[in-house]
């Protein structure tokens, strides 16, 4: 079982953090060829969490401002990524495919990384 971390970015596209972004996307095509190429005996997923924790350069209200633009209204919990994470080691019938958890934040097209919205 492989559970690799990719980031909610692969859904909702921006041009900040390009080289982490494009380090993402190569990681998110080989969780597929390698679901492809180790299935029946290795399962291979994907895991994109979306803003989880206060960035060094974030305060702590621009932090809670980024997730005011998410349909749910809140980040994504450390908490939450790792009951992804065990869902997905436990769901013997899921590989090859990616589970985003971010608060709905994939849904909200944004010109930049809430980083860069939020006066962080």
């Amino acid at each position: 079982m492989v559970i690799n971390v990719l980031d909610q970015k692969l859904y909702n596209m921006n041009p900040d953090y390009l080289s982490y972004t494009l380090s993402k996307a190569a990681l998110q095509t080989a969780t597929v060829a390698l679901a492809q190429a180790l299935a029946p005996k290795v399962r291979v997923v994907g895991l994109a969490p979306g803003l989880t924790m206060q960035s060094a350069d974030q305060t702590p209200e621009s932090f809670a401002a980024a997730h005011t633009v998410t349909p749910l209204g809140r980040a994504s919990r450390p908490e939450d990524v790792v009951a992804a994470a065990l869902y997905l080691a436990d769901a013997s019938g899921v590989t090859g495919t990616t589970l985003v958890v971010d608060g709905g934040q994939h849904l909200v097209p944004l010109p930049r990384d809430v980083m860069f919205l939020t006066g962080a």
